[in-house]
Order: structure tokens, then sequence, then C-alpha cells
């Protein structure tokens, strides 16, 4: 009788130290996930980051010009305005910056993050300051509102404020909200499919790829709801109208 070795034996079924197909299609779509949002923030940021520049370009020509009579009081206004909104705009890429996602590397990040943070600062500074005190209030008028959020962004964990929903907190900067949400809705898909959150795919159909039906659907809308945080309303037909979890966020 032929007996079969132990090598022939092993050498019949795979190895249980090789990685299967399904876990290299999990880590590919992982990867491509975690590109995709490291992709639609850059594009966000170098978007910002172009409209700014722009934007304290036409305020510093407004400034340069000299208007006088009637057009200096709307030419001092629409300075305010633009090198607010270009401030504004700034501070959510410093945020991206000391995030880590704007450039592929470290100290590119932390250089630009402090130019943003003190060389642009000072320079809107002593160009409000040319314009006499009307130039600074307007200034203390912008910076008021991000101040408050700052003090209150860093409340204590029990404080009533830091106990908003991960919604409110991703409303906090458009450029984190999207990948912020997409992680949420990965998890509330993940619960209903009974899948890890990070193996869920983002651009495959929850209904026709993944099999969701319509009260899957139901139980993801609130499953989604409850990760939100209270006070948050989705349709019943969240599922169909943005069928990958790519679109909803």
């Amino acid at each position: 009788m032929l007996r079969r070795s132990p090598a022939g034996q092993a050498s019949n079924g795979p190895s249980p130290e090789m990685p299967s197909s399904g876990d290299h299609d999990e880590r590919g779509r992982e990867r491509q996930a975690r590109w995709l949002r490291r992709v639609m923030r850059q594009e966000g940021c170098w978007a910002r980051l172009a409209a700014s520049t722009g934007l304290l370009a036409a305020a510093g020509a407004i400034l340069g010009s000299g208007s006088q009579g009637p057009l200096q009081r709307w030419s001092s206004a629409a300075w305010v305005v633009f090198a607010g909104v270009s401030l504004a705009w700034f501070q959510e890429i410093q945020l991206e910056c000391d995030r880590g996602s704007f450039f592929q590397t470290r100290r590119a990040n932390s250089l630009l993050s402090a130019l943003l943070q003190w060389r642009l600062h000072l320079a809107l500074v002593l160009a409000l300051a040319g314009d006499g005190t009307r130039g600074l209030v307007p200034l203390l008028l912008w910076l008021l509102p991000a101040l408050v959020a700052h003090g209150l962004g860093h409340a204590r964990p029990g404080h009533a404020t830091a106990a908003a929903s991960p919604f409110l907190r991703a409303q906090s900067s458009r450029s984190m909200a999207r990948g912020e949400l997409l992680d949420l809705a990965r998890a509330a898909a993940g619960e209903v499919l009974g899948m890890a959150p990070a193996s869920v795919p983002v651009d495959v159909s929850l209904a026709g790829g993944l099999g969701l039906d319509s009260a899957g659907a139901l139980i993801f809308r609130d499953s989604l709801e409850r990760h939100l945080g209270p006070g948050v309303r989705l349709p019943a037909a969240l599922v169909f109208e943005h069928p990958t979890l790519l679109q909803l966020a």
C-alpha cells in the first residue's frame, strides 16, 4: 500500500501562513479607501490655498489703490472681507498641515504650518494697522469667533460643549468633515453587514454590490443617525439616493 508522505499532504492544501486572496482584497480596498481620503483632502486644501492666496492678493490691491471719497469706505469693507476669508481658509490649511495630511513629508507640513501660523497673521495685523484703528477692529471681530471655538474645542471632557456629537465636531473643519463622515458611515455599514469597518468598501453600491435590501437600508440609516449624534435626521431613501459610502460622504 502506498502512503502519502507528510510533505505530500501539506502540499495539497494552502499553507496556513500564506494570506488568502480575500485578505489581499481586503487590504487592497483599505489602502484604496485611505488613498481616496488623502486625495480628496489634498485637492480641497490646494483649492483653498489657491483661493486664499487670490483673495489676499485682491485685498492687498484694494488696500494699495488708495481710494478716496465714497469709494474708501467700500474698499475698506471689501479689504476686511477678503482678508478675513483668507485668514479663515489659511487656518484650515494649517490644521491639515498639523495633522500631516497636506504634504507627503512631515517637514514640509511643519514648515507650511509655521508660516501660516506666524508670518501670515503678522502680515495681516501690520497691513490692517496701516489703515488705522478701523482696520484693527474688524480683524478682532474676525478672530474672536475663532478664538472662542478654539477655547470650546479644548474644554474639559466633561464639559457640555466637549460632549458634542462626532458630526458637530466634524463640521468645525470642512477639510476633515468628509473623511470623518466616511469613517462613521463605514462603522454604521459594518454593524449592519456584520463586517469590520475597515473592510467595508467605499466605492461599491450598498444595495447592488453588498446586497443591502430595503429593511437593511433603514437599519443602516438608523445606525448612521446614532453615530452622527442626537438631532440628526436622515431620509429613508438615503442608500438609494447615494449608493456608495463615498457618494454619501
